[in-house]
């Protein structure tokens, strides 16, 4: 049994094109922030303050806010590697409010958080990151400290209506800081100030293109398997679809293997559709495991969502190791999303995690695979993108999202057999209607979810 090597995301971010560097102190806007980026065209990635960009040609970081103050004593800092940063940088909330720490100047606390929508006015003519913006606007705030005293190496680019400090820039350097949200839609003209810092600040030019990504996932799936052999989970969902295809695209049909696992949590029909659906894809290697009874046997008794979620991460892995024995697959191939990865609480040591997905926080700390996760460094909107270039069917490409961990994870409480049954026939009957009334297309996600029965007493 190999334990997942310790490089294996460095690996995946080597062939990544030049990008921002989120530093992720907590925000719960920070994946916003990394897909507006990436809304530009430009490649960004996300990092705890104490890990060190795996990207090769970063051009420029961004601070993220914090649901913590910087008056606390453990408090962040600013990572040690980034204090000798020439390239361009830009705080926002309480990345900026980290900045005027750093550099001699004084945060207070106010007495009620500022939050919602606030006007202000800028004060600084001819500053870039505020280009082809009113003198005039309104932002979202979400803080509760404040600037009352700038460095003296920094100067305001813009306050509110009290004269409190909301944008600053440094004198000499290429550094900047807000004190709202730029990547939320209720500021006005966040969009554009991003893109004045992306695009003419850090002058990246925009190429994160569904073309780009996929010669650049080919080149690192080729050289992260050589000649080894690749056995592909797939449940017949967006990510998983479009990971198999990639890894086919890049190695050939034959270092590819596909299994799905009937696990007795699958929608009804799903596991055939599954397995049709990809050998109209052109995959070769294609098999279905049932795995019914011994998913239900583990998850007896078992009522905790996220209990729920570790266990059949394990049992995944396990049957795919059974699967596997005496075959010689090298990786086990996924489709983990960045999201997937930022929502388990991935992305910063101090991010609260949202749950965890059954392929990144419920697998077992050793197995008997190295893990090939190609799409880990993109969205969802991206993967469709990225399966549009590689030919696959629109309907495939716009199936509503379904939990690795299935039906257990829409039902509250227990999972058996009969329980399931309901779930699966209430669920098909309710994406039946949507799909007779032209309905399923106009919504992200639709599912049903079994409650306990209560007894009213009645």
């Amino acid at each position: 049994m190999s334990s997942l090597p310790e490089n294996h995301l460095t690996t995946a971010a080597e062939t990544l094109p030049a990008a921002i560097v989120i530093v992720d102190y907590g925000s719960q806007y920070t994946q916003l922030i990394a897909r507006r980026i990436r809304v530009l065209g430009c490649c960004s990635e996300v990092i705890s303050p104490d890990q060190q960009p795996s990207h090769s040609h970063p051009h420029g970081f961004i601070l993220s806010g914090s649901p913590n103050s910087t008056l606390a004593t453990a408090g962040c800092d600013l990572p040690a590697w980034l204090s000798a940063n020439r390239k361009p940088l830009l705080g926002i909330c309480y990345g900026m409010q980290l900045l005027v720490r750093r550099g001699g100047g004084t945060i207070s606390s106010g007495s009620e958080r500022a939050f919602g929508c606030a006007t202000i006015n800028l004060t600084l003519p001819d500053d870039p990151l505020f280009a082809d913006i009113p003198s005039q606007l309104a932002v979202w705030m979400s803080h509760c400290d404040h600037v009352s005293t700038l460095p003296s190496s920094w100067q305001a680019t813009a306050v509110n209506q009290q004269g409190v400090v909301t944008a600053m820039r440094h004198r000499h350097l290429p550094q900047w800081g807000v004190q709202f949200h730029p990547e939320v839609a209720h500021s006005e003209y966040g969009a554009l100030l991003l893109a004045n810092f992306c695009l003419r600040i850090c002058q990246l030019k925009p190429r994160w293109t569904a073309v780009h990504q996929l010669d650049q996932l080919c080149t690192q799936i080729k050289h992260t398997v050589g000649d080894g052999s690749v056995l592909v989970a797939v449940s017949g969902g967006v990510d998983s679809s479009v990971t198999a295809v990639l890894t086919a695209r890049a190695l050939g049909s034959e270092q590819v293997c596909c299994v799905c696992i009937d696990n007795g949590l699958l929608r009804e029909g799903e596991a055939e559709h599954i397995i049709s659906t990809l050998r109209q894809l052109g995959l070769r290697h294609v098999h279905l495991l049932d795995a019914r009874a011994d998913f239900l046997a583990l998850l007896r008794g078992v009522t905790d969502a996220e209990e729920k979620r570790r266990r059949i991460g394990h049992e995944f892995v396990r049957q795919f190791e059974q699967f596997a024995r005496d075959k010689g697959f090298t990786h086990l191939g996924q489709g983990t999303l960045y999201s997937d990865v930022i929502e388990s609480g991935g992305g910063a040591h101090n991010t609260e995690r949202i749950k965890s997905h059954h392929n990144v926080g419920g697998l077992p700390a050793e197995m008997g695979f190295q893990l090939l996760e190609p799409l880990r460094f993109l969205f969802k909107d991206e993967v469709r993108s990225l399966g549009q270039e590689l030919g696959i069917d629109p309907q495939i490409l716009h199936r509503h999202p379904f939990p690795g961990p299935g039906l257990a994870v829409r039902i509250v409480g227990e999972v058996t057999a009969a329980r399931l049954a309901t779930l699966r026939a209430a669920d098909a009957i309710y994406l039946a209607a949507l799909h007779e009334h032209g309905l399923y297309d106009k919504i992200w996600q639709a599912f049903c979810v079994l409650l306990p029965l209560v007894s009213t007493g009645v």
